[in-house]
């Protein structure tokens, strides 16, 4: 008997804790990082100084605009290479699409700045200069890049590699290069 009366005492208890618990709402906030990702690359386009590095990174993290990544960096290279060959003009590439799509790839904002400066367009060349340096900036001033665990963050191999070019530096060998 005093075994039951211990275990209905129990039970009561656990139940009494467990009905007091609080019930918020439980409702889960969504966040819609590709609207937010194009959002922030709007407002850079107006302001570039109004857009903190850090801030539009990490936004692009949670986007899927990183899954895609290598696929528009690849057709980034078809393009410049129709553009090489003379099967385009600078004037038929819509840059404002390619390096959106692109963003952080320094390369795309190099082609578009040179088409713009051939073109006149001061403005749009001044613009992917900004870029350029924003994302150079933003690399360098995350790590040191002398350990592993101050490695700087890049998205793909190709953008590592542009950092690499752009610091006077040149890659002579690798034994590994990651395929998107």
């Amino acid at each position: 008997m005093l075994f039951l009366r211990c275990f209905i005492l129990s039970a009561l208890c656990v139940l009494s804790g467990c009905a007091s618990t609080d019930k918020k709402d439980s409702t889960i906030e969504t966040v819609d990082y590709n609207a937010e990702f194009n959002q922030l690359i709007t407002q850079f386009k107006k302001s570039p100084e109004s857009v903190m590095y850090e801030k539009l990174w990490h936004v692009y993290l949670k986007s899927d605009q990183i899954d895609n990544s290598g696929v528009k960096q690849d057709d980034y290279m078809q393009l410049f290479q129709k553009l090489e060959n003379g099967q385009l003009s600078c004037a038929d590439i819509n840059w404002q699409d390619i390096t959106h799509q692109n963003f952080w790839s320094i390369k795309p904002h190099i082609s578009a700045q040179t088409c713009y400066e051939s073109l006149g367009n001061t403005e749009q060349a001044a613009f992917h200069a900004s870029v350029i340096e924003f994302i150079l900036s933003g690399i360098l001033s995350n790590g040191d890049g002398k350990n592993y665990y101050s490695a700087y963050e890049i998205a793909t191999w190709g953008d590592a590699s542009d950092v690499i070019e752009f610091s006077g530096y040149e890659v002579i060998d690798s034994y590994l290069e990651l395929k998107h």
